[in-house]
């Protein structure tokens, strides 16, 4: 259960990013599409939501079945350059994110984002939302180098340079492995089912408006 369900709102909130805030699958989706037929490529399978999550080259290997590495290098290049310029602007906020995000803000709740995506197109499509100070950090899977080996070090490297009291913080995203990351920290963990997990059951929100705090003036 949750900090919120237990009674006690939480005074910070760790935001996951693609399923959570924004439906990014119109842009990542239409990226692919775009990169296959410009190397002119047959995918062997449908380009469809269920890519979305794993590593770029697995998603790649899945959908061309190619092997070779050298490739799959040259096509996670091709997709980058087409989503870090052009993609990233087809992701669409939730309806309701935007005005909760602005409303925790003004009540003085820092919010924050962890994130599997990569920095560079994070940072832009906050920017094209207008979302830049929203936020108090943002930390992507590639926000240091080396990169973060998974979602559950980028949390627990948040919770250390920010001094975040996981007691008093709650973990929002949308699939189990998120769950599995804020478990390992000692976070509340909130599901919300509109996301890319499917997620169901006891924690789980269905609507923006469940989340906390939304109906407070």
């Amino acid at each position: 259960m949750t900090a919120a369900n237990q009674g006690m709102l939480p005074e910070r909130f760790i935001l996951d990013l693609d399923g959570t805030l924004i439906d990014s699958a119109p842009g990542i989706l239409s990226t692919f599409e775009q990169v296959l037929a410009a190397h002119r490529i047959t995918p062997v399978r449908p380009i469809d939501a269920s890519l979305i999550g794993p590593p770029l080259k697995l998603a790649l290997r899945e959908m061309t079945g190619i092997g070779d590495e050298g490739q799959l290098v040259q096509l996670s290049d091709s997709f980058r350059h087409v989503y870090d310029h052009e993609g990233y602007k087809l992701s669409q906020p939730y309806p309701g994110i935007g005005d909760l995000l602005s409303k925790w803000r003004a009540l003085g709740l820092p919010a924050y984002i962890v994130t599997n995506k990569r920095e560079v197109p994070t940072l832009r499509i906050l920017a094209y939302l207008g979302w830049e100070g929203l936020f108090e950090r943002v930390y992507a899977i590639d926000s240091r180098t080396p990169a973060y080996e998974n979602k559950t070090v980028a949390l627990a490297t948040l919770l250390r340079d920010c001094a975040i009291d996981p007691a008093t913080s709650v973990y929002i995203g949308d699939t189990r492995s998120d769950e599995e990351a804020s478990r390992a920290n000692g976070l509340s963990f909130t599901g919300v089912a509109w996301g890319y997990g499917a997620l169901v059951g006891e924690g789980v929100v269905e609507q923006v408006a469940d989340l906390p705090y939304w109906g407070v003036a």
